[in-house]
């Protein structure tokens, strides 16, 4: 089930979602509006908001933390401006990579907290950002309904990803919704652009 990946700053990006979601695309993404040059907050977010919606299609974001040490590929997805255009696109199935650059760690706050209703944060990279008991505390803070396996292939292999996932989640169910059940609903929920 494919997405692929548009600029919302190009004049043809709604054709060329169009195409892509009669082809079978089921989401866009992923999405680096700081590296594609275009304001998650400005016209070309809005309109991608308005053709994910039209569609019926997520948006996979590619989100990094501000704090922690700096390395290749982790600018692209400022967490302030994802935050706020989760915020004010409720009725959009958002995706946000690398465990939401943090964000399920704000949790606490309801403000925070109320975006997860329509947002799934993505485990790619988590090897490389977050010790293993990262995962304990999203399950607490965002619930295990809310997370998708991802590995950021070729960097992270897949079956490490999962390797470390079993061992750093202990409940049988929450594994099983990680490692394919929330994807499988996710992707179910998606129009096929048809």
């Amino acid at each position: 089930m494919p997405f692929c990946t548009v600029n919302p700053a190009t004049e043809d990006s709604e054709e060329e979602a169009l195409r892509c979601a009669k082809a079978g695309a089921r989401g866009l993404g992923e999405l680096r509006p700081d590296s594609q040059g275009w304001d998650p907050d400005g016209d070309a977010g809005e309109g991608l908001a308005e053709i994910a919606k039209r569609l019926g299609l997520i948006l996979l974001f590619h989100v990094t933390e501000p704090v922690g040490r700096s390395y290749a590929g982790k600018e692209g997805g400022d967490l302030t401006a994802f935050y706020e255009f989760a915020l004010r696109h409720p009725d959009v199935s958002i995706v946000a990579a690398h465990l939401a650059g943090g964000l399920p760690f704000y949790a606490p706050m309801p403000e925070v907290r109320e975006v997860f209703a329509h947002v799934y944060v993505d485990t790619a990279a988590q090897r490389l950002l977050y010790d293993h008991t990262a995962y304990e505390h999203l399950i607490r803070l965002i619930g295990a309904e809310r997370i998708l396996l991802g590995s950021d292939y070729p960097l992270v292999a897949q079956d490490k990803q999962i390797e470390e996932l079993r061992a750093g989640v202990f409940a049988s169910e929450h594994l099983r919704l990680m490692l394919g059940a929330n994807a499988e609903q996710l992707l179910a929920s998606a129009k096929t652009g048809r």
